[in-house]
């Protein structure tokens, strides 16, 4: 940790697996046809808009459900670590990315694009509770077999090349989020 861009990629799941042919169909296509294609890898985005009930997105998930009254899920000890990044981050790292010029030639460029930060679901509960000033409803459940410990990325790739790094640390986005969402209740289930 954190896990660099050519970190050896061995998906456990069948969504990594889907995220990944992506990665391998667009190297062809670059390799084949010279398409400028650009990866950005991105870690686990949030904020106001993103669809609550999907099942990736625990910091949104939380937010969303905490407004609502309802008990938050947590699958295992609670130590289970990402990265977060707040979505207003991933747009500046994917305008940056594609405006920077022409990639087309030699290896596909792929990026991290992540806060660079790990924190684990028990700190994101009570960051969440914390910014309500109230504890929260939570059920527990076994832990998964496809929840790896940790996954935080490395992100100076990004910051080198592309010039970019996050703005917006854990704690500011997650108030920015619940003030969003708490002053336009019809925002709870929008999607993005």
């Amino acid at each position: 940790m954190p896990v660099a861009e050519d970190h050896p990629l061995n998906p456990i799941t069948a969504y990594g697996v889907s995220k990944l042919s992506a990665e391998k169909y667009l190297q062809i296509y670059r390799a084949l046809s010279g398409i400028d294609a650009r990866v950005a890898r991105i870690s686990n985005p949030y904020g106001a808009g993103q669809n609550p009930e999907r099942p990736q997105g625990v910091v949104s998930t939380f937010v969303h459900r905490a407004l609502q009254g309802r008990e938050l899920d947590i699958w295992g000890d609670g130590l289970t670590v990402r990265d977060f990044i707040h979505i207003t981050d991933v747009a500046s790292a994917l305008t940056k990315l594609s405006n920077a010029p022409s990639l087309a030639s030699g290896e596909m460029p792929i990026f991290n694009i992540g806060s660079g930060e790990g924190s684990d679901v028990n700190s994101i509960l009570s960051l969440v509770e914390r910014t309500l000033g109230r504890e929260l409803l939570v059920r527990r459940f076994p832990g998964r077999a496809f929840d790896v410990a940790a996954n935080v990325l490395d992100i100076s790739k990004a910051a080198k090349v592309l010039g970019w790094s996050p703005s917006i640390r854990l704690a500011a986005g997650v108030a920015q989020m619940i003030d969003d969402l708490g002053s336009d209740r019809s925002r709870l289930f929008s999607s993005w």
